[in-house]
């Protein structure tokens, strides 16, 4: 589900520049829209790079606005289904992002910054 990123850096022991994979903020696109729409939002990528590769983040765009890290979600999807009760699991992960959805206002958020 979570697809590898390679990670490009310089070594602060030998400056040498060094390849790493991890999976991290990436999803195939198949499972990417499937949480998406899951959730009842799109899948769009970060305008901002991964750290040391040329990859992009992925998030979910709910309808309100609010921005949910599609890397994130997947990991915690992931570590349910091995719980001791995978589906009363799976509900809890869900239940969280349905909770902070109803109550993300995005004029509140924008007003905040004004003010900070």
């Amino acid at each position: 589900m979570i697809d590898k990123v390679d990670i490009k850096w310089s070594s602060g022991n030998n400056n040498k520049p060094e390849l790493l994979n991890k999976a991290v903020g990436n999803l195939n696109d198949a499972s990417g829209k499937q949480l998406a729409q899951l959730l009842g939002g799109t899948l769009v990528d970060s305008p901002l790079k991964t750290f040391g590769s040329q990859q992009r983040d992925q998030y979910i765009k709910m309808p309100n606005g609010q921005m949910i890290e599609a890397s994130v979600l997947a990991s915690q999807l992931n570590a349910a289904r091995g719980a001791s009760d995978p589906f009363a699991a799976t509900q809890g992960v869900l239940e969280v992002y349905k909770f902070e959805n109803q109550s993300f206002n995005l004029q509140v958020l924008r007003m905040q910054s004004i003010w900070l």
